[in-house]
């Protein structure tokens, strides 16, 4: 931090964005929108470093992750309706038809058509 600057302020043009709307949104439901703002740059220093954000590379992951996830907005316009501890849990539902059952099912036998008593 020898040579670079030490801000004491940073001022955000809002109003010139094309997605002021959906991010003046955002901004108004924000408790602290101080907080809320260190909050995420603490998150992108710790999984990414000191880069510039918009490096290639990390452009890349993020929009691979956002290719790869359900819609965030629609994810929370239904949790507006839900209490707040509850945000952050899945769906048993979606999750259902993923999960691992204990029973084992004859049709998934890879096995089940081998001779053990046959030795290669």
């Amino acid at each position: 931090m020898d040579n670079q600057k030490i801000r004491k302020a940073v001022s955000w043009r809002v109003s010139d964005l094309p997605q002021k709307e959906l991010i003046n949104e955002w901004l108004n439901k924000q408790s602290n929108i101080q907080t809320s703002i260190t909050n995420i740059v603490l998150h992108m220093i710790n999984r990414f470093g000191m880069k510039d954000i918009m490096d290639y590379d990390i452009q890349k992951i993020l929009y691979q992750e956002i290719s790869h996830v359900p819609d965030v907005k629609q994810a929370s316009d239904n949790s507006d309706n839900s209490d707040k501890k509850n945000r952050n849990t899945f769906n048993s539902k979606s999750m259902s038809s993923s999960s691992v059952s204990d029973t084992e099912d004859d049709d998934d036998d890879l096995y089940k058509d081998v001779d053990v008593n046959t030795i290669f």
